[in-house]
């Protein structure tokens, strides 16, 4: 995909078409690197980005899953020396 450079104050950027950022997802910052002659932009997401869209229907279908640990039981009180 061509891309023309467009001026920004004394710099120039590019501008990423709607298909490319449907295609990466939801992203506010990225790196840019030179490798090998290219420019290499990656993008950077934001630490548990839509966690909470994915989390939102956790366990609706589903019979309540087990608990991986059972927290009533005196297992503390009889292996640990408090």
């Amino acid at each position: 995909m061509e891309l023309k450079l467009i001026k920004i104050g004394n710099s120039k950027g590019v501008r990423l078409p709607k298909v490319i950022l449907e295609e990466l997802g939801n992203f506010s910052v990225a790196d840019l690197k030179v490798k090998n002659g290219s420019l290499v932009i990656t993008p950077k997401y934001a630490t548990r980005q839509d966690w909470e869209s994915k989390f939102k229907d956790f366990g609706q279908d589903k019979e309540e899953p087990e608990l991986l640990m059972d927290f009533n039981n005196d297992a503390d009180e009889k292996e640990w020396t408090w």
